[in-house]
């Protein structure tokens, strides 16, 4: 794959220099046991403020834990970065708390909705939540996933502009984005698609139409 791509670059310009700087996100649920639902335990006072704390978030729920790694030069040591977060927020979990394996939730029970509904920590991320509540529902938003941020090399992006058509690096970023949205059905098949669910029988709604 790598000579693929370096056969159609200049010779000063290689696949390990088009990255400038690399991060990885990455949601998981705690989740209580011995009923694996869950976890009705706050976020960890010993992670730091989520409002200050860069690398210690949650997103739509108060279970679901985001580690955020700091811009990396390489993908290595962005991967070794997040195993430290991982290491960390394992250490501060509760005696009854693991981490849920798999992207796709844990059974919902009634009282799990009606925790996600009254128990929220994050005013200030509250409104948004609650439109995207009203919109799609509880169980899209609990799912999670993996982002992966990345930014070109001013060497490559120097590069591009000047010898394709494309007017500035914004332009560039774009191109890029429709490529993988022209992808993305052959992406999450590969890389998204989930084949097990704890909640076979839940109703889900997208735009409010049932899907």
């Amino acid at each position: 794959m790598n000579s693929q791509i370096n056969s159609v670059l200049p010779d000063h310009l290689t696949i390990n220099q088009l990255i400038n700087h690399l991060g990885l996100e990455i949601e998981e649920h705690r989740v209580q046991m011995p009923d694996g639902h869950l976890s009705q335990h706050p976020h960890p006072v010993a992670l730091g403020d989520r409002r200050t704390q860069a690398n210690f978030q949650t997103d739509f729920s108060e279970s679901q834990e985001e580690l955020v790694t700091d811009p990396n030069d390489t993908s290595a040591d962005a991967l070794n970065q997040l195993h430290t977060l991982q290491k960390t927020l394992t250490a501060q979990l509760a005696p009854d708390e693991i981490i849920w394996p798999l992207s796709m939730p844990p059974y919902l029970t009634e009282n799990d909705l009606t925790y996600l509904d009254t128990h929220f920590e994050r005013p200030w991320y509250g409104e948004y939540r609650r439109v995207l509540i009203d919109r799609y529902g509880y169980y899209q938003h609990i799912m999670t996933g993996i982002h992966v941020n990345f930014s070109l090399s001013s060497e490559a992006l120097s590069w591009v502009t000047q010898n394709m058509a494309y007017p500035d690096c914004d332009a560039v970023y774009f191109q890029i984005l429709k490529q993988v949205s022209k992808y993305r059905w052959l992406i999450t098949y590969l890389f998204g698609a989930s084949l097990v669910s704890e909640n076979q029988a839940a109703i889900i709604y997208c735009n409010n139409v049932q899907i």
